[in-house]
């Protein structure tokens, strides 16, 4: 089971890599950022991710015992073995959005979201 949980947690970190811009917006993903809508696919998977974590992390918190915490972990782990594969075909459609200097405000946000998130999952 920890190996799983550490699994997801390192799919995660590659996950915000990829999606990663200038890391200086502090919007929150709920935000109205006015967005190029260059990248539209990459901010509906950036969405899926933030509410995936964001499950997750309310599932965990209401754990009244083990099962529950194992349930909650291994919903994460299916949600995001579905969208993994989303991903990669994304940072190969969208090259670029690896690139820090990336100027798109709503993939700034979300980005920011998503570490945000990916530090709440490691602790």
């Amino acid at each position: 089971m920890l190996k799983k949980f550490s699994s997801i947690i390192i799919i995660l970190m590659i996950i915000v890599l990829f999606s990663c811009g200038n890391k200086n917006e502090n919007s929150e993903a709920g935000d109205s950022v006015k967005s190029s809508g260059k990248y539209p696919e990459a901010v509906q998977a950036m969405k899926k991710m933030i509410n995936i974590q964001e499950r997750y992390l309310k599932n965990l918190q209401s754990a009244n015992n083990s099962k529950d915490a194992a349930k909650a972990i291994g919903e994460y782990v299916d949600e995001f073995s579905v969208i993994s594969s989303e991903i990669e075909n994304l940072s190969a459609k969208y090259p670029e959005l690896n690139d820090e200097n990336i100027s798109d405000p709503e993939i700034e946000s979300l980005t920011k979201k998503l570490e945000d998130l990916a530090e709440k999952t490691a602790t």
